[in-house]
């Protein structure tokens, strides 16, 4: 949802969505609890969220921003 969200902002000429951010802020979160659970820390679907997360984000020209 936060790929989404801030893709659609782009596209409409906003640099930052809010929804992104709290899309974002809600899957951290998710994951953080995946996290604390022995048997869900090294799933599959802990993994992919964490790189999914990470992708979220591009460093251009020194500035961060979302994607």
């Amino acid at each position: 949802m936060a790929h989404s969200a801030a893709h659609l902002a782009r596209m409409q000429g906003f640099p930052v969505s809010n929804d992104a951010v709290q899309f974002k802020v809600e899957a951290v979160g998710i994951v953080q609890s995946w996290a604390r659970d022995p048997d869900l820390a090294v799933s599959d679907d802990t993994i992919a969220a964490i790189l999914r997360l990470l992708s979220f984000e591009r460093n251009i020209d020194g500035k961060t921003i979302m994607v």
